[in-house]
């Protein structure tokens, strides 16, 4: 609600704009819940939902660096679409991959002490950002202007935060027990 009011407050999004994506995302929620809440007992559907996802973000890809948009667009709003479908893209990828380690190698315990709690989310979020900016200007200086580079940036801060950090999660688990 909050992310939702600073959008239309800013001035970026209007009310129907807001009003679409919470239905959009509502009825998401309801239709691949069923899948996720099963996961464990069968992580192939959770396989189909990614792949999915990835085959729409491979579309829109396609279609925003393959139409033939008018000569007038509005290049700031193009190269806005141009880079969100490359993060998306790289996005949905990077949680398929992310979400394959986990299953298979990672399997972090989540219980710690209230503080450790604390640290994880601090730190983690603290990571995770610095992975962000850290690769920004290299990864710039590499594509130029080229949205894969976002892409790639997106992708690696999916897997620091869905997979390198929660490696650590163990060691978290540890802190404040009795000897």
């Amino acid at each position: 609600a909050l992310t939702a009011f600073s959008r239309m407050y800013v001035g970026v999004h209007t009310p129907l704009d807001v009003g679409v994506s919470l239905i959009v995302g509502t009825i998401l929620v309801f239709v691949i819940y069923p899948f996720f809440r099963d996961m464990d007992k069968s992580p192939k559907k959770v396989y189909i939902i990614f792949g999915i996802f990835i085959v729409l973000a491979a579309a829109f890809v396609a279609f925003v660096e393959l139409y033939d948009f008018p000569a007038d667009i509005d290049a700031e709003n193009y190269a806005s679409g141009l880079k969100n479908a490359y993060m998306i893209l790289f996005c949905a990828i990077g949680l398929m991959l992310t979400f394959f380690i986990d299953t298979k190698y990672v399997r972090f315990p989540t219980q710690a002490v209230w503080w450790a709690q604390i640290l994880k989310v601090v730190l983690g979020l603290a990571l995770t950002l610095a992975v962000r900016v850290a690769l920004k200007a290299p990864l710039t200086a590499a594509f130029g202007a080229n949205s894969v580079g976002d892409g790639i940036r997106y992708f690696a801060v999916v897997l620091m935060a869905g997979t390198l950090w929660p490696m650590t999660f163990g060691w978290f688990s540890l802190m404040g027990r009795k000897k």
